[in-house]
């Protein structure tokens, strides 16, 4: 045998991986911990558990790293296999160790190879499990996922590279959705910064699509938390800066209030106030006209001494009327060809 194995490279055909243990909860925040898969301890046996469903046991019942040898006693842990069933550099250790060239990989049939998905129930779940653990830029798995869903529209995320909210608090320092899902978005928001920004680059298209419009429109999102983090990639700000086209933001608030999440709250600790201003003032040299409410119609004044034209109109999107009518005032804005 060891003449074989000198004289040819050997490749197993037929092996199997289990999943690591921390192969979906190092992937999504903290505070998606206890939704996602993840192994609990139960009765001596490491299984896998999601939103407090035992999904199944790993399938860390395979033969590798016994030499051969089937074991008296099936593992029940982690702890009790070779690290190589879940670990890359380990299992490269144990095939050069074994003088085996390459090896072809199956999912263990006791692991999610058996669809252990399909009891999540919660499709969104699913989704975003798929997605980050799909190993492909994020743009290209937002254009597989919008051609399967037939969305007709061009979806681009700002960038393919890590770009992380974190929220400065009373507390201490959260992740976003840390922040925002596990502690309620409870804790006064002091300060937002963006983990990865100076290396954060566009992702393919983006820039391109800014330099073609007939107008940039920001929808009626959180400035803070969610066009912040757009903004804070640097060619993306640049090309939004240097625009050619007009720039028109939609307020978020309604008579000082978010129409749902932590807006006004972070307007009142970040802005300090809850006005059309206010909203005019994020968006300082980046916008030209701001849509706001008719409940914010005796503020408008604020927002056009900011140098910003103030249009009024109803911005609560209540049905798919009031929605097609908000959208049509913000095209009213695109000047004549």
């Amino acid at each position: 045998m060891t003449d074989l194995f000198d004289r040819f490279d050997v490749i197993d055909v037929d092996t199997h991986l289990t999943e690591p243990p921390d192969v979906w909860t190092a992937r999504v925040p903290a505070a998606m911990h206890e939704r996602v898969p993840h192994i609990e301890r139960v009765e001596g046996q490491d299984v896998w558990m999601a939103e407090g469903q035992r999904l199944g046991t790993p399938g860390h019942y395979s033969m590798a790293g016994f030499d051969g040898v089937i074991p008296a006693k099936i593992p029940n842990t982690y702890a009790d296999i070779n690290p190589a069933m879940y670990d890359a550099k380990a299992r490269l250790e144990l095939l050069d160790e074994q003088g085996i060239h390459a090896q072809v990989l199956y999912p263990n049939v006791g692991g999610f190879g058996n669809g252990y998905f399909l009891k999540l129930g919660d499709r969104d779940l699913g989704l975003h499990l798929v997605r980050t653990n799909a190993g492909r830029p994020l743009s290209e798995i937002t254009q597989r996922f919008a051609e399967a869903l037939e969305v007709d529209v061009t979806l681009l995320p700002a960038t393919d590279d890590g770009l992380r909210t974190w929220v400065e608090t009373p507390a201490g320092a959260f992740a976003f959705q840390d922040w925002f899902v596990r502690r309620g978005h409870r804790d006064r928001a002091d300060a937002v910064r963006f983990e990865g920004e100076e290396a954060a680059r566009p992702a393919p298209g983006v820039l391109e699509a800014i330099e073609s419009a007939s107008l940039l429109a920001i929808a009626p999102s959180n400035p803070f938390v969610s066009i912040a983090p757009i903004l804070a990639v640097r060619e993306i700000r640049a090309a939004f800066e240097n625009r050619r086209v007009p720039a028109v933001a939609v307020s978020p608030l309604i008579g000082g209030r978010a129409v749902k999440g932590p807006a006004d709250a972070m307007f009142a600790s970040l802005a300090r106030g809850t006005g059309p201003g206010e909203v005019a003032d994020c968006y300082t040299g980046r916008i030209g006209a701001l849509v706001l409410d008719e409940a914010d119609a005796d503020e408008a004044e604020a927002v056009a001494e900011r140098g910003v034209r103030p249009l009024v109109t109803r911005t609560l999107m209540s049905e798919p009327d009031a929605r097609q009518a908000l959208v049509e005032s913000v095209l009213g804005l695109v000047p004549a060809s």
